[in-house]
């Protein structure tokens, strides 16, 4: 996961998205130890159309590390 988080950021990647099973709670909790958090959800249909379920939206927002600059200035 850091491998691929590191990808996407290096690609100037804003957020990642993804989807996983609403009750796979394990795989939730998996994702929010990598700064996931769910902003929805949707249904998941198979080919045929028919709604099996539902899926979590996750996002992980990219953190932008600030740079202080030094304000030391000779007078």
């Amino acid at each position: 996961m850091e491998h691929a988080i590191s990808r996407l950021e290096l690609a100037d990647a804003k957020a990642i998205y993804l989807d996983v099973w609403e009750d796979n709670l394990a795989a939730q909790r998996f994702y929010a130890r990598f700064g996931f958090s769910p902003i929805g959800k949707r249904e998941f249909r198979v080919a045929s159309g028919k709604v099996t379920g539902s899926d979590l939206i996750m996002r992980r927002v990219r953190r932008v590390r600030k740079l202080l600059r030094s304000t030391n200035a000779v007078s």
